[in-house]
């Protein structure tokens, strides 16, 4: 017995809501793809800067094969080809600039190696690298992550210079809105 054929609205054209379409188009569904941008792909996005310099791709900033195995799986059957990269993080701010790539990055700003403030944000990333995992499973679902930072005695220096820049590149979101993300 042939199922019925539906309509289904689906909104935004990012990579999820491509995705949702196609798949239910696939179904034999009738999809209607709602898009507020006058271009579809949401984040995925290349851009070209000038004729003299080769074109910026700006989506999928964290893309990697064991997080994605969906996603891995849809850009094999779509024949996307992909390019293996390095990913590293760097902050600049009024008092110093460091990146993940290495030690000479870490210490871009050489006064750092001496810094009491820089080492315990470093400190700091660690320690939450590992309470962050054991606490998640208890936390408030409404609990913030300023409220967590607070609760948990997390500095300023912490917070400005690593969590929330890097918490930002992620979900590509302004700064200024990370500490109102919930779990």
């Amino acid at each position: 017995m042939a199922s019925e054929q539906r309509s289904i609205a689906v909104v935004g054209s990012g990579c999820a809501g491509l995705t949702a379409a196609l798949l239910l188009a696939r179904r034999g569904n009738r999809v209607t793809l709602v898009e507020s941008e006058p271009r579809l792909g949401g984040h995925a996005l290349t851009v070209k800067v000038d004729d003299k310099l080769p074109p910026v791709d700006l989506g999928f900033q964290v893309y990697n094969l064991t997080t994605y195995p969906l996603l891995t799986k849809l850009f094999d059957e779509l024949e996307v080809e992909t390019e293996p990269s390095e990913m590293s993080f760097s902050c600049t701010s009024e008092t110093s600039e460091w990146a993940s790539h290495d030690l000479n990055s870490v210490f871009a700003t050489r006064s750092n190696l001496v810094s009491p403030r820089f080492w315990s944000m470093i400190r700091q990333m660690f320690r939450f690298g590992n309470e962050a995992k054991e606490h998640l499973p208890s936390l408030d679902e409404t609990m913030t992550l300023g409220e967590y930072l607070k609760k948990n005695n997390y500095d300023e220096t912490f917070a400005q210079e690593y969590l929330l820049p890097m918490t930002a590149a992620v979900w590509s979101v302004p700064v200024r809105c990370v500490c109102d993300f919930n779990r």
